[in-house]
This record gives C-alpha cells, structure tokens and sequence, in this order.
C-alpha cells in the first residue's frame, strides 16, 4: 500500500528501552539498531525506524488505526516538507 507523507523525512531515531523495542515489533514496527546500549536512567539503546517501511509490517487493526491517526494529521496540519539540499 503506497502511503502519503507528511514530510520528506527518511526516517527517525529512537532512543529505548529494549523492552520497547520487542513491544514495538510485536505491533509490526521494526526498529534498526544503529548504537550500542548505554547507560541513562535505566538501560538504553539507539534504534533507526526508517520512513519507507514504517508501517510496512503491520496488520489488521494496528494498521487500521495508523491510517485513522495519519488521516487525521494530514487533515489537521499543513506542513512544509523537509527538503535536503543534496536533492536540489
């Protein structure tokens, strides 16, 4: 399903708890890991969800609701779309 952006980002980090990460996952929302686990107010790691499959693993009712709150955004909001001077 092809999906409209709000902006023109390619994606974005996430710092957490690995108990959130496989929460995440069970929600079909695969996190990257791109940074060791550090110490800062409990146990943390930096994670890259990328934009061009943010919402490419998810099902049913998740991906029913992602949609009602994406409509809802692009209704609300009028963005200016991030754009990166190596594209110009």
């Amino acid at each position: 399903m092809r999906q409209n952006h709000l902006c023109n980002h390619v994606g974005i980090f996430l710092m957490t708890e690995n108990k959130i990460k496989r929460n995440l996952r069970k929600i079909g929302i695969n996190l990257i890991q791109v940074g060791d686990e550090i110490e800062y107010k409990g146990s943390r790691t930096l994670f890259f969800l990328p934009r061009n499959n943010f919402h490419s693993h998810m099902k049913g009712e998740m991906l029913k609701f992602y949609q009602e709150i994406h409509q809802n955004i692009k209704l609300q909001f009028s963005f200016i779309p991030f754009t990166n001077p190596i594209d110009k």
